[in-house]
Order: C-alpha cells, then sequence, then structure tokens
C-alpha cells in the first residue's frame, strides 16, 4: 500500500513526509479532517509532529482529498493499540522477530506453533509495515513471558535472521 501512496507524493517530500506519519500512525483523513479513530487531531498537532508547518498538513489533506485512490486509503486506515510497550508491566511477554525476508510466507506460523506447544497464548501479534519500516519486526505479546529456551528453536526457523524477548 505504501509504494501506492509514495508514488503519489513523489514531488512533493514534505507532503510525503506527513503522509508516511498518517499512515505510521493510522491517522484518518475525512471531509478534510484528521482523526485517530474518531476522536478529531488538528492539524498543528501534525505538524509539529513531523516538523513542518501546517500549511503541507493542509496540502498534503488536500492533495488525499483530490485523489479518489488516496482517499479510500486515507478515510479508511484505523489506528490500533499495541501492548509491547505496556506487556512488562503486565508480566506478560513480548517477543521480538526480525525476519530475513518479510516477504517469506509461514514464520508467524512456525513462531505461533512454538508457542502453542509450551502453552503460551497469545494476547496480539502485531508486525511492522514493511513499506514504512526499513527494518520490519514482528511482535508477539503473550500472555505470561516466553521462557529463553524458546529462543534457540525460534532462531532456527526458516527466515528468521533476529529474535529477543523482554
Amino acid at each position: 500500500m505504501w509504494d501506492i501512496v509514495k508514488v503519489k507524493f513523489e514531488n512533493y517530500p514534505a507532503q510525503e513526509k506527513i503522509a508516511e506519519k498518517l499512515m505510521e500512525h493510522g491517522i484518518s483523513v475525512k471531509n478534510g479532517l484528521l482523526y485517530s479513530g474518531d476522536i478529531y487531531m488538528p492539524g498543528t498537532a501534525l505538524a509539529k509532529a513531523t516538523g513542518t508547518d501546517r500549511r503541507v498538513v493542509l496540502s498534503t489533506i488536500q492533495t488525499i482529498m483530490h485523489d479518489p485512490e488516496l482517499e479510500n486509503i486515507f478515510a479508511n486506515i484505523r489506528p490500533i493499540c499495541s501492548f509491547k510497550d505496556v506487556a512488562p508491566s503486565m508480566k506478560w511477554g513480548v517477543l521480538e522477530i526480525q525476519p530475513e525476508d518479510v516477504a517469506r510466507p509461514g514464520i508467524v506460523a512456525d513462531v505461533t506453533q512454538i508457542l502453542a506447544r509450551e502453552n503460551i497464548s497469545l494476547r496480539q501479534i502485531i508486525a511492522d509495515d514493511p513499506g514504512i519500516h526499513k527494518k520490519p519486526k514482528a511482535f508477539f505479546i503473550s500472555e505470561k513471558p516466553i521462557p529463553a529456551k524458546l529462543l534457540p528453536m525460534i532462531k532456527e526457523l526458516d527466515g528468521v535472521r533476529g529474535v529477543s524477548i523482554y
């Protein structure tokens, strides 16, 4: 999806920066306004977060509103709740996987199989979008800490470049 968006903004690097931030945080554009879920967000907040002028935010919104493909994408994007950072304080586990190739299918299935054999229930799986993140990762948030003894097994899986727990 990011490839589609990036092409539309290739001649507008400042607007591309805004569009990337919108996608990264799941901020939608509806009727010319910015929303995080159903909560209105002022353009000045986005300008400050990206180190740009609010006029760049407004022109990005206009570009999105005047392109049906962009309008459809940004009207339907949603933020997600991530438990990754709160997991340690909840006594949950976080397993981070760095793939060798994000296009290789089966990594998530292989990891969840190992966790299931250890009777570890997952609350959430979140993967970075490879179009936005240069080094995308997948995060498996479990209801109990991940035993360190599983790391070598997971590291040996096809397509796994690195693995960490915290």
